[in-house]
């Protein structure tokens, strides 16, 4: 009589799991002598935040590679970029279609420049950010804490950046106010604006600050003045309590 042994082994479930990496790339509108976009490679100051395609969740990310999950914190810091040299993680997206896509943003924190990387999975390998000057620009960087201190952003805007209009977005409400300017008493570019509801903040309501204008603003943004030297973007909350979460957006233009 002959007996099958038939043996089972069990591995751990690591189907949904997906490592992803690209490379940042600045361009300041310059081309190669093949006519192909004159791009430098960014290995500092970017900063970035991994969403769930089409929604405002933030994904859970972990280390790339890490078969054991190490966390990873998102959004992601600059200084954790640099190690990385590159956008890296591992993640289960969160994504009932195709369980395959996330979404991206993308801040240089040297300018402030943006870039919305939708639909982003594990065969995209470059991510481009647009930093030409003359050109206007949107960036946007969230906001958030537990704290009523003024929280830095790490964004530096440049010298010759005329900084036009800013506002924000509220993805969590929250009783309380938020300020949005430079320094530690950031009030310059937006004062006291109300976080109370969801979505943009709604007109009337918002009082700018001395470096967009002053008194009210009856359209949600006011043309700014030309900044002539390195500035820091910050913001401070009114009470600093619960975990209010949105984003501030910002349209700027290097003249030179």
């Amino acid at each position: 009589m002959t007996v099958l042994l038939v043996m089972v082994m069990v591995f751990p479930a690591f189907a949904a799991m997906q490592d992803f990496h690209a490379t940042v790339h600045r361009w300041s509108g310059n081309y190669d002598s093949d006519g192909s976009p004159g791009l430098t490679k960014a290995t500092t100051g970017i900063t970035y935040k991994v969403l769930a395609t089409r929604s405002n969740t933030a994904e859970t990310l972990y280390a790339y590679g890490s078969r054991n999950l190490t966390a990873k914190t998102n959004p992601v810091t600059a200084t954790v970029f640099a190690t990385d040299k590159e956008v890296s993680f591992r993640c289960d997206p969160t994504d009932a279609t195709s369980d395959r896509y996330v979404d991206l943003i993308v801040t240089d924190t040297v300018g402030g420049y943006s870039q919305v990387v939708k639909n982003f999975d594990r065969y995209t390998h470059t991510i481009v950010i647009d930093e030409r000057p003359n050109i206007k620009h949107h960036g946007l960087i969230w906001f958030s804490g537990t704290t009523t201190a003024a929280t830095n952003t790490g964004i530096i805007f440049g010298a010759y950046t005329n900084i036009e209009k800013v506002g924000l977005e509220v993805v969590t409400a929250s009783a309380q106010t938020i300020s949005v300017g430079t320094g530690t008493t950031p009030t310059g570019y937006i004062n006291l604006n109300t976080i109370a509801s969801t979505g943009f903040v709604a007109i009337p309501g918002e009082t700018t600050g001395s470096l967009l204008g002053t008194g009210t603003a009856y359209q949600w943004y006011q043309q700014g003045s030309t900044i002539t030297s390195s500035t820091s973007l910050t913001y401070t909350l009114s009470s600093g309590i619960g975990a209010q979460t949105g984003y501030i957006h910002y349209y700027f233009t290097r003249v030179r």
